[in-house]
């Protein structure tokens, strides 16, 4: 028998994650420590009808392998690569400004601060397209 001593640890499955999980479920767990050792409890909760579930699942990946293409050039648009692009944008003097920069295909390119800005624009309105089609 496992005796509750304290509470180490509480935490949701993050939201990518959350979206993988099995359509009507969402997993969350505590870390209990006992006198025999650590003890994880876990609890199922309902997350809405299937069809909803599988609308999230397909957004997720769909933002996640998002490309964008400028000038004949294919660069990556997940979450990181949009955090990337906006660091350069920030940190590139002026609009002529050059930077190489690894593309979609992993192949490596001159690009201007003006590129990176348009593939951050042509992103956000990718973005905005699958959030319309596959909601919130």
């Amino acid at each position: 028998m496992v005796t509750f001593v304290k509470q180490v640890h509480a935490q949701s499955v993050p939201e990518g994650l959350y979206d993988f999980l099995p359509l009507q479920a969402c997993l969350a767990y505590n870390i209990k420590e006992s006198e025999d050792g650590f003890v994880f409890d876990v609890a199922v909760a309902s997350r809405g009808t299937p069809e909803a579930a599988l609308r999230r699942q397909v957004k997720f990946q769909l933002l996640q392998d998002l490309t964008t293409e400028v000038d004949g050039l294919v660069f990556d648009s997940n979450p990181s690569s949009r955090t990337n692009i906006l660091t350069a944008i920030l940190t590139l003097p002026e609009e002529s400004s050059e930077v190489l920069w690894k593309l979609a295909d992993n192949s490596w390119e001159t690009c201007t601060k003006g590129m990176l800005q348009q593939v951050l624009l042509q992103s956000q309105l990718q973005i905005q397209e699958i959030i319309r089609a596959y909601g919130d």
